[in-house]
């Protein structure tokens, strides 16, 4: 299994910008066919969370092939997009939730990777 643990410490040690910012998150599931569930799953674990943080999904889909790549292979995508750091911290301030979300996440991942962006302006 490789990283579906959410930590807390690392996530709230980010020197992130301010400002509004796109969460890629990139799935490895254990069963392909289980993303409309796994989705659900997070959905009914999380809603008061981006709720609060006031989070929008910009797209969410499978990766239909990787061909400038290493040996990481991803099944599904989604990006994020936060009004700013804090609002995603102030989510995992919830100790209740985060061990929701993590019993979720080792229910149907194999692994998952969080890279924050930021618009590139000029």
């Amino acid at each position: 299994m490789g990283n579906v643990e959410i930590n807390k410490d690392a996530i709230l040690a980010v020197k992130a910008p301010d400002g509004p910012f796109v969460m890629v998150n990139l799935f490895r599931l254990k069963d392909k066919t289980q993303f409309a569930e796994f989705l659900q799953a997070m959905r009914n674990v999380a809603q008061r969370a981006i709720d609060t943080a006031s989070a929008e999904t910009l797209y969410a889909g499978a990766v239909g092939g990787e061909f400038i790549a290493g040996e990481d292979h991803w099944d599904r995508i989604v990006l994020v997009r936060y009004p700013n750091w804090q609002t995603l911290c102030d989510t995992f301030a919830d100790d209740d939730l985060v061990k929701m979300v993590s019993a979720v996440r080792r229910k149907y991942l194999d692994d998952a990777r969080f890279i924050l962006t930021t618009a590139l302006h000029g």
